[in-house]
């Protein structure tokens, strides 16, 4: 069912794939900001925190707005992630203007690195001094995709906790679509086991073309597409901007608003798991 071995000579190249990229690329829309936790949460100790995930460059962000509703001045904000699933960590200190006063609300801006521990390589580390690496991942210590990203901030009123699911496709550059022999060499590089699959219905935009631009703008960009038998197979890359590629492999027939998937990387498991939530999201709008 999925690319095997053909060559790159039976894979038809696009010749609007320019367009895709510049659609993708086009201006970023306004970053809209929504609430992570209210003051109105006895467990946000008079601290509102609305946020919204972004991208500035190549890297990926976290634009926050700090809302005091406490009497007196806070100060001393530091900021602490969970492990997750797409190993973020923060690439630097959290820098809020100090102190903020009554009623005043601050903005700042976190970039994100990824180069923290995600779930799979903690729970396989804390395994191992009791566990053999096959029992490590059978049972509940089998690791689970979770899409969201949980902080915790600390500031001089108390520490605060909240979460949102992060949008994959922040991971991915926006370098362009692969050169079809290298997806297939990359492709057949890449263990069967490593490959994830899903069936994705409910489409809204089902033509072949609707789903090339849907993709694109998660940059994630059309390489080739061919004809087998009654299904359309589109082959699409993403490159994370830690250098890694995923690849994506999508089979429909004429008309179905159901789309069968297959993804292959280098990368963690989990990660290809988020991006497929992204292409769920993104095709069912």
């Amino acid at each position: 069912m999925i690319l095997r071995s053909e060559t790159s000579s039976s894979l038809k190249l696009t010749g609007d794939v320019t367009a895709f990229i510049q659609e993708a690329v086009a201006a970023p829309a306004p970053v809209v900001k929504k609430v992570w936790l209210s003051a109105d949460n006895p467990k946000s100790l008079g601290l509102q925190v609305s946020a919204a995930f972004s991208r500035k460059g190549n890297v990926p962000t976290i634009e926050f707005e700090f809302e005091n509703t406490k009497p007196a001045d806070v100060s001393g904000f530091q900021i602490q992630f969970n492990k997750n699933s797409y190993r973020l960590s923060p690439a630097a200190p959290l820098r809020v203007p100090e102190p903020v006063k009554n009623g005043q609300k601050v903005q700042c801006t976190l970039e994100l690195a990824t180069k923290g521990r995600s779930i799979l390589r903690a729970r396989v580390k804390n395994a191992l001094a009791i566990h053999s690496m096959a029992a490590c991942f059978a049972g509940p210590l089998a690791p689970a995709f979770n899409p969201a990203l949980q902080m915790a901030v600390k500031f001089s009123g108390g520490v605060v906790y909240f979460q949102d699911v992060f949008p994959a496709q922040l991971l991915l550059d926006e370098s362009g679509p692969m050169e079809a022999g290298t997806f297939i060499s990359t492709w057949q590089g890449i263990p069967d086991a490593s490959e994830v699959h899903s069936k994705i219905e409910g489409i809204v935009q089902a033509a072949p073309g609707d789903i090339k631009s849907v993709l694109a703008k998660q940059r994630i960009s059309l390489v080739a597409e061919r004809q087998v038998e009654d299904v359309v197979a589109m082959y699409f890359s993403g490159k994370f901007i830690d250098g890694e590629y995923a690849l994506v492999e999508i089979r429909q027939a004429p008309g179905a608003k159901v789309v069968d998937v297959a993804l292959r990387s280098k990368a963690d498991t989990l990660r290809l798991n988020g991006l497929v939530r992204t292409l769920e999201d993104a095709l069912r709008k």
